[in-house]
């Protein structure tokens, strides 16, 4: 037997959706699901590795290494007009540009060729000066030939100063990079490429994907054909008192397998639980990438952080007096709240599908109405 055979709400890998609705496999009952909306189309990696479009208020499951997890974002807008025929927004100096001259990572024939043989070569568009002092990122696909490098960076146009710089290593296959920088009062500059440092080994390659957003980590990629666009929020929601039979009491185990991505907000939320006064529980990663569990989860914080890049088994067990957190087989936190609020209601990735969203994606979640023993916890939460 399983340890989520248990489980008395159980969210599993690759669940089950449509339009509207995510499908869990506990209970199997017409209740069994959270409610999605999204407002506006969007995109995933689907299994194959290929960047998909979406319709509104369809999940998106987006693969890592072959995992599903459901993507959960914040409303996004692409800075960049022209994402995909970059020519629209970037300006060659040196250098070179073929559009539509080799496979892209959405599956068709629209990836843009860059060659910059000349040691002065770059390539880049202007980022305006309107929300100067805002951390911004800008990330972008790559393909060249294993072990060749590029430098990716962004340079303030009035102090000359560089504000964002990686030298990319080619490993073959498509890869996305991204520098975060913060505009200054004159406008910058961000280079898909920059040969002017004398640092970069490659003369041609293919990009496809700019993307130019507020934030310091990139969310999914939102295509543009000629102005800017944006991608609304993820809401996944169980309101209504609905899981009240399944959560509600005085004790319990909560437990997350996700995919996690350091957005560098102070408060990367896994779930809020809320009772019928919208009095709240809830576990989140802070800025310093520790797990966090608010006052009415016994104020934990983990002894080890989150790796970004890095996937995580999480799991908390609750009762009155006594709280304790296991996450990756071990025991990183306890807890001594006395009062354990009668939940009802379930946000995940987010508050109420608007703030603190997590920038996770979710593979698996579960709740238990009992607390497990400590065996189970190491076993539940053991990668």
């Amino acid at each position: 037997m399983s340890i989520l055979d248990k489980a008395t709400l159980h969210l599993p890998m690759g669940a089950a959706y449509k339009s509207g609705s995510v499908w869990m496999s506990k209970p199997l009952t017409d209740d069994g699901y959270f409610a999605y909306t999204r407002d506006s189309a969007a995109t995933r990696i689907t299994d194959c590795g290929e960047v998909s479009n979406v319709s509104g208020n369809v999940p998106r499951p987006s693969y890592t290494n072959g995992i599903p997890g459901l993507l959960i974002e914040d409303t996004k807008t692409n800075l960049i007009t022209n994402s995909v025929n970059l020519n629209g927004s970037f300006t060659n100096a040196g250098s070179t540009s073929s559009q539509n001259s080799a496979p892209s990572p959405e599956g068709k024939i629209n990836a843009v060729t860059i060659g910059c043989s000349d040691s002065n070569a770059h390539y880049y568009t202007i980022v305006s000066t309107a929300n100067a002092g805002v951390q911004h990122v800008f990330s972008c696909w790559y393909k060249g030939t294993a072990g060749e490098t590029v430098r990716m960076r962004s340079l303030n146009s009035g102090t000359g100063a560089v504000d964002g710089s990686k030298l990319i290593t080619f490993t073959g296959e498509w890869q996305r990079e991204y520098i975060s920088f913060v505009p200054g009062t004159n406008y910058s500059y961000a280079y898909i490429v920059d040969r002017r440092t004398g640092v970069g080994t490659a003369t041609s390659f293919q990009v496809y994907g700019a993307q130019i957003e507020f934030g310091s980590a990139p969310s999914s990629f939102i295509k543009t054909t000629g102005s800017t666009a944006t991608r609304a929020r993820d809401s996944f929601r169980i309101t209504g008192n609905r899981a009240l039979p399944y959560i509600g009491g005085s004790q319990g185990t909560i437990y997350f397998y996700v995919y996690y991505k350091n957005n560098g907000g102070s408060n990367q939320q896994f779930m809020y639980y809320t009772d019928a006064s919208s009095s709240q529980s809830y576990m989140f990663v802070n800025s310093s990438r520790y797990v966090v569990t608010n006052p009415n989860l016994g104020s934990m914080q983990s002894s080890v952080q989150l790796v970004d890049g890095s996937f995580n088994k999480v799991a908390v067990k609750y009762m009155p007096g006594k709280q304790q957190m296991y996450i990756n087989g071990q025991s990183v936190a306890t807890g001594t709240a006395s009062t354990i609020l009668n939940h009802s209601n379930i946000d995940l990735g987010s508050y109420a599908g608007s703030s603190e969203f997590g920038l996770m994606e979710f593979i698996e979640y579960a709740h238990f109405d009992q607390v497990l023993s400590n065996e189970e916890m190491i076993s539940l939460t053991t990668l």
